[in-house]
């Protein structure tokens, strides 16, 4: 029997009445990822009032909350507890929620070091279309077995269900921590890095912007590597201000594209082209007026896959393979078979696509 609340129990009996009525529901929460795309045809879920820390168990290290709370509240709670979700959720404005971070997966600079939302998600309640509260996974990571079904709704900007609450695997917050501008290119940091990664040293996090390599490492600076003893000191805001996309880069004029790619993937820029890049390179933010279809194509060169994220034509991203969609297909069936709920902007799944 899966325990809800009184808010919890409204958005189901709204999920049933939609079933049975042949209705369409699209999931809303803060909305703060709207401009991914365009608004779909459906009915729009108010969610917000299903916010609220539900258990943080600080010696198991999870967390478990309803899927509207704020991330503001959740790291707020989590930084007196001295730990934190170690990926960093995109907190774009204030009323950004857990859900819509893990709906839209798309993690933070601390990706490289803390793994990807995926890796942090260790269970969830999920209504699917037929008004059917399940849970998936478990509380704690003892409890966790078989397929890892909770990781569904990572990135299906709430094509599969309503998620009504997660448990999310925490990390103890790193004691001493040194961010550095390096002054070196694109090659000579990412030779750095290799041998930092090697050598085990604790890199939490990097970005590569204006032609030059910042790092944020786990230590002292009396630590550090002997190439990195003379950097200079980058304050420790930045990586907070690049998670949240609040850089003059991330919202100014011109069409803006997140580009994901392999390790060792070359740049995309094209001559002047602004370009921000994060986890070693494997995530490289573009500004280019460059035709779609040729950053389309140059993504799937290098093995990646592209989103045109802010632009009056937000919402073109590359298509995922045949058997990808495919799979997607048999899993919403599988969940929703009628169909109620249509995929929030920014759904890989939607009609339309490259252009």
């Amino acid at each position: 029997m899966i325990e809800l609340s009184a808010v919890e129990q409204q958005l189901v009996a709204q999920v049933q009445e939609a079933h049975q009525g042949g209705q369409r529901l699209t999931v809303g929460g803060g909305g703060t990822r709207a401009f991914l795309g365009a608004a779909p045809q459906a009915t729009r879920m108010d969610t917000r009032a299903n916010s609220g820390i539900i258990a943080l168990r600080e010696s198991e290290r999870t967390l478990t909350v309803r899927a509207a709370t704020s991330l503001i509240e959740i790291e707020s709670v989590l930084e007196q507890a001295g730990l934190q979700i170690a990926c960093g959720l995109p907190a774009l404005q204030p009323e950004s929620t857990v859900g819509g971070a893990v709906s839209a997966g798309m993690a933070g600079p601390g990706r490289v070091s803390g793994g990807d939302i995926k890796d942090q998600l260790l269970g969830a309640v999920l209504v699917n279309g037929r008004g059917e509260p399940l849970r998936f996974g478990g509380d704690v990571m003892k409890n966790v077995a078989g397929y890892d079904l909770a990781r569904l709704p990572v990135g299906a900007f709430g094509d599969l269900g309503l998620l009504l609450q997660l448990t999310l695997k925490l990390q103890p917050r790193t004691r001493a921590e040194t961010s550095l501008h390096t002054g070196m290119g694109w090659e000579q940091g990412q030779e750095l890095i290799r041998s930092l990664q090697l050598e085990n040293y604790p890199l939490l996090a990097s970005a590569y912007e204006d032609g030059n390599w910042i790092l944020r490492l786990g230590c002292e600076r009396a630590q550090l590597p002997q190439p990195l003893q003379g950097a200079g000191e980058q304050p420790a805001q930045y990586w907070r201000d690049l998670r949240d996309q609040r850089t003059a880069f991330h919202n100014g004029p011109g069409n803006l594209w997140r580009i994901v790619l392999p390790q060792g993937a070359p740049l995309l820029a094209h001559g002047e082209e602004p370009l921000v890049a994060e986890w070693h390179g494997a995530l490289q933010w573009l500004r280019s007026d460059r035709p779609a279809s040729e950053i389309f194509a140059a993504a799937a060169a290098a093995g990646g896959h592209a989103r045109l994220f802010r632009s009056e034509l937000a919402g073109l991203c590359s298509r995922p393979d045949a058997g990808t969609q495919t799979l997607h297909r048999k899993i919403k069936t599988a969940l929703d078979p009628h169909g109620v709920f249509v995929a929030g902007p920014g759904n890989l799944f939607a009609e339309g696509g490259e252009a």
